[in-house]
């Protein structure tokens, strides 16, 4: 697993009267990883029930999310857009990394 931090934030004690909202965008295979991409999405509401409390969501933004009729109308710039956009890019991967997933790692450089 790797990942890539694309800005800085920091967690403030006590309530806040703004949520602050950080983006999370995971890449990998969607058939081979499967379970393990539906692991972290556990993950990342497990933190979320930690930190809404200090004013913290974590919003996952998988390729799952989007309708598959886009896919047939170039989805892939929506979701360069996405990596872009986002505080932190998580990558998985098993044996090997697919052409999109070495894409979609290029954006997030």
């Amino acid at each position: 697993m790797a990942f890539l931090i694309n800005a800085d934030f920091s967690i403030d004690e006590g309530k806040h009267q703004s949520m602050k909202k950080i983006k999370i965008f995971l890449a990998s295979s969607i058939t081979d990883l499967k379970d393990d991409r539906r692991d972290v999405g556990d993950f990342f509401q497990q933190l979320n029930e930690l930190y809404v409390d200090q004013g913290i969501f974590f919003s996952l933004i998988k390729c799952e999310s989007y309708d598959n009729a886009l896919a047939m109308q170039g989805i892939q710039s929506k979701y360069d857009d996405e990596i872009r956009d986002c505080e932190l890019v998580f990558f998985l991967f098993f044996k090997k990394a697919g052409e999109y997933t070495r894409h979609e790692f290029e954006v997030a450089l």
